[in-house]
């Protein structure tokens, strides 16, 4: 009997993909190159031209008009069908590591390990739930120096119970040296890291279809794709005090899915679809990322008074208030905040009066240095309040793709990311 895997590999850029593969000899990732191709395509709006609706469409098998999941964690009060569902009901047994925007752990799944940046269900055992919620705070905290001890202690003994240690020992030691002087490599820790969990769960729980969520080829090409040798020459590269010319951290990640990958080609009689919902093309410029320090301490300092404050990904946090008027005063000021030369902080707010809540996203993409924002007779200084994550160098495009050694059975070359998983689900109940 066949066992099936998606491999999610967030947002890679197949063209790029296939690249590498040829010039460097990725046997692996090569191998995968000749299997079955289907191109997927997703929504059009950009501002709709997220992962997490996209990874929601493919889960629900319903385009963003028809399931309306917006954030990062919307699912958790929003129930929205989901394909893993329907193969429980099929009598198929599920699991999921950090699946995005997935929703609360399924009835009946045999494991379910939240994404990182939401607060939905689990399902495991107490250790492995404890993995999940230490993997959420390492990966929020990516742009943090170091890590917290209690949480590496954490990770030290997943990766020794759960991580294939012995196995891959001399694998995530030089990971892990690499990271001190290239921080990409956390990043790249921790997706291999995920890899192998999520190989030890499949192969414990013996589903009949489980997926891992795999994000550090997205990451590093938001922050790092114009340091790639296959841009075109008009982009303007990154500055040098960001990042060395001679570094490539996509040639980085590859050889490590080319790893991973070679780890699931080695599993006998199984199904495997790699699968990217959508992909990235490099921007022509490198654009500034912020996050807030402490996102609770800003909004007290700017007067902002609030219930709770949750950060999501990157430069996002979501706001609760106790009253409407405190919403309403928040947004109305939330709007107004700005640096000395008008540039406003916050330029995308969205409120939700329901839930009595504001979505919100720190965009200012400037340089900070001595920059500072003014509140009534006071200044507070940017750069004491916010955190460089990264610069941007990749940017969202509606094309992703499907690699699968199953035939998926589609008369076309090319299917909407919301019509794949019922060419999937046809292949497991089948």
């Amino acid at each position: 009997m066949n066992r099936n895997i998606i491999l999610q590999l967030n947002e890679v850029n197949i063209d790029y993909y296939k690249k590498y593969a040829e010039k460097y000899d990725f046997k692996n990732i090569k191998k995968t190159l000749q299997w079955n191709f289907l191109e997927t395509d997703s929504e059009k709006d950009l501002i709709n031209l997220e992962p997490w609706i996209q990874w929601t469409s493919f889960y629900s098998s319903k385009n963003f008009q028809e399931h309306g999941i917006f954030h990062l964690g919307d699912n958790l009060n929003k129930h929205s069908s989901q394909f893993f569902d329907n193969l429980i009901k099929n009598g198929k047994t599920i699991g999921c590591v950090c699946p995005m925007n997935g929703g609360n752990s399924p009835k009946g799944a045999s494991f379910y390990i939240s994404d990182p940046w939401s607060n939905f269900s689990q399902k495991g055992s107490i250790f492995e739930k404890k993995i999940g919620k230490v993997l959420s705070k390492l990966v929020n905290d990516n742009n943090k120096a170091f890590f917290n001890a209690n949480d590496l202690f954490i990770l030290l003994l997943a990766i020794l119970f759960k991580g294939y240690l012995i196995k891959n020992f001399l694998s995530y030691f030089l990971i892990a040296i690499q990271s001190f002087s290239k921080p990409w490599y956390k990043a790249i820790f921790l997706d291999f890291f995920l890899a192998n969990f999520h190989l030890k769960l499949h192969q414990k729980y013996k589903t009949d279809l489980s997926s891992v969520f795999l994000n550090c080829g997205a990451h590093i090409q938001h922050h790092y794709f114009l340091n790639s040798e296959f841009v075109p020459e008009q982009n303007k590269k990154n500055p040098s005090w960001y990042i060395g010319s001679h570094f490539d951290p996509i040639k980085d990640i590859l050889k490590v899915y080319d790893k991973i990958l070679g780890k699931y080609l080695a599993l006998k009689d199984s199904n495997i679809f790699i699968i990217t919902a959508l992909s990235q093309k490099p921007c022509s410029k490198p654009v500034y990322y912020w996050r807030l320090n402490n996102h609770a301490d800003f909004l007290k300092l700017v007067d902002i008074p609030f219930l709770k404050v949750k950060p999501r990904m990157s430069r996002d946090f979501l706001i609760t208030f106790s009253s409407r008027s405190d919403l309403k005063n928040a947004h109305k000021k939330l709007l107004t905040i700005s640096d000395q030369y008008n540039e406003c902080l916050f330029g995308l707010l969205d409120i939700n009066e329901e839930e009595m809540s504001i979505f919100v996203t720190l965009t200012y993409s400037n340089s900070i240095d001595s920059k500072f924002t003014s509140i009534g007779e006071g200044k507070i200084n940017l750069k004491d309040n916010f955190n460089f994550v990264a610069m941007k160098n990749g940017e969202h495009n509606s094309k992703g793709f499907c690699i699968s050694n199953a035939d998926l059975k589609s008369d076309a070359v090319n299917v909407n990311i919301w019509n794949l998983s019922n060419l999937i689900s046809e292949k497991v109940i089948s």
